[in-house]
């Protein structure tokens, strides 16, 4: 990924709903993509760029692959939920689909945000966190807030995808996210440990 392709890839993404879109269909764990310069998703295998030429953009790109909630309790035993989850981060609030009649919610969504990242030791990174509420959709009564959670961004690598498993809820349920910087994180070279 050169310094143009870096840019065409964050010029394309600002005109896109401000900056934020939902990505489909998902993308392998193990394959890197950008976007090239007439837009088409093209799989790289690159180093990222010097962190001076990152630093110049005010935006990094996180992408976040909803893909399923488990342990979902209902309170009642005749009924299932209707499931659905709101992502929040910085001025992003996104939202999956409604799945229906489920306890084992499978969305397999992935979502693509702008965040704001600063320099810190020789890495761009997110300090915000991503947050997370879970629905039980009911268009009678009102959607029931199932539980709520967050996730740190500052500790996520450079470019490699993150599965990360975070409980809400009462009852234990577990919703299962793979997060991805495009563009910001921690050099692969050094881990949360070895930051000050």
């Amino acid at each position: 990924l050169n310094f143009e392709q870096f840019v065409a890839f964050h010029k394309h993404l600002e005109r896109t709903e401000g900056g934020s879109r939902q990505i489909s269909p998902p993308r392998p764990l193990q394959e890197e993509w950008t976007l090239d310069d007439v837009g088409t998703e093209t799989p790289v295998a690159s180093a990222p760029p010097t962190l001076a030429a990152a630093a110049q953009l005010p935006k990094g790109h996180l992408q976040c692959r909803v893909i399923k909630a488990q342990g979902i309790a209902v309170s009642d035993a005749a009924s299932w939920v209707d499931a659905y989850t709101i992502l929040k981060l910085q001025s992003h609030e996104l939202r999956t689909r409604v799945l229906e009649d489920t306890q084992l919610p499978i969305w397999d969504e992935t979502f693509d945000m702008a965040v704001d990242v600063r320099a810190s030791d020789g890495s761009l990174i997110c300090d915000s966190e991503l947050q997370f509420e879970v629905y039980d959709s009911d268009t009678i009564t009102g959607d029931d807030l199932i539980g709520t959670g967050d996730v740190d961004l500052s500790d996520l690598p450079w470019g490699q995808p993150t599965l990360m498993i975070v409980g809400f809820g009462s009852n234990k349920a577990q919703l299962f996210l793979e997060l991805k910087a495009l563009n910001f994180g921690l050099d692969q070279r050094e881990g949360p440990s070895d930051r000050p």
